[in-house]
This record gives structure tokens, sequence and C-alpha cells, in this order.
């Protein structure tokens, strides 16, 4: 898997999101910011992955976000909606 598809954004309901060990994943889709429902995200073991889209400041429902084992040269600008657990980017 080299990039998350657009139609991501397009799962309404969805509140768990682990992207976990895609090596080849280098895009996360700016719709993953019209994922309402998300509470939970962990990305992790993504060596490719060297930036998120701004539009994750949009998930105002998310409590928990995650990031394990990835090194992102860009992060969201504006601060990312979490509650109880943010690793930062590093």
């Amino acid at each position: 898997l080299k990039k998350l598809p657009d139609c991501i954004g397009d799962l309404a309901s969805l509140e768990t999101l682990v992207i976990s060990s895609s090596s080849r994943l280098h895009h996360v889709p700016a719709s993953i910011g019209k994922l309402k429902a998300l509470t939970f995200l962990e990305i992790s073991h993504c060596a490719s992955l060297k930036k998120l889209p701004m539009a994750m400041a949009k998930l105002k429902a998310l409590k928990s976000l995650k990031f394990i084992a990835c090194v992102f040269r860009s992060c969201p600008k504006r601060s990312l909606p979490v509650g109880k657990v943010f690793k930062p980017c590093t």
C-alpha cells in the first residue's frame, strides 16, 4: 500500500483507524479530516510516510493519537485536537 485511498473520508462512522507496518505508505489523503467520528488513530512503523495532512486538525472527536516508530518531516501546523494521549511527531 503506497497511499490510503481518498475515499477513506467517506467512512463517516469510523471510530478507530490503525495504520501499521506499511513501509511503502507515503501519503495520507486530506480526506482523513472528514472522519468526524474518529476517536483513535495510530500510525506505526510507516517509514516512508514523511508528512501528515493539515486536514488532521479537523479531527475534533479524536481522543487518542499515537505515532510509533515514525519520522515525519512535517506535521500539521495547527494543533491536533486530542484528549488523553498524544505522542508527538519525532
